[in-house]
């Protein structure tokens, strides 16, 4: 191997070009995060979550579309950055939607087995 391609630069021994883009593209600041997030909602039921650009959407339209992808039973609640809300809640950007079942008891209540 020759001395050339050991060296970073490899054989060329003109300088790197560096396109005009990529080098305006380092002076402006980082905003991909801000702009990714712009109406996004998380939710959340159980073992599913996901964000998506649904802010404007009311909880009832989001448990309608999500139903069989989330598997979301008609009687869960829906809590807003964990605040219950009604179905007429409109969601804003970067809120975080929550459906939860009520825990319930297993087998029969204390009283029936009494007898």
């Amino acid at each position: 191997m020759s001395q050339d391609q050991k060296k970073p630069g490899g054989f060329s021994k003109a300088p790197k070009k560096v396109d005009a883009p990529a080098q305006e593209a380092q002076n402006l600041p980082d905003v991909q995060g801000t702009i990714e997030n712009i109406g996004k909602v998380k939710v959340i039921h159980g073992a599913n979550d996901d964000e998506f650009a649904i802010a404007g959407a009311t909880v009832a339209q989001v448990r309608a579309n999500l139903v069989d992808a989330f598997n979301i039973p008609g009687d869960a609640l829906a809590f807003v950055n964990g605040e219950q809300v009604d179905a007429n809640h409109v969601l804003k950007s970067s809120e975080v939607l929550e459906f939860v079942k009520a825990a319930g008891v297993k087998g029969l209540p204390f009283w029936q087995s009494l007898s």
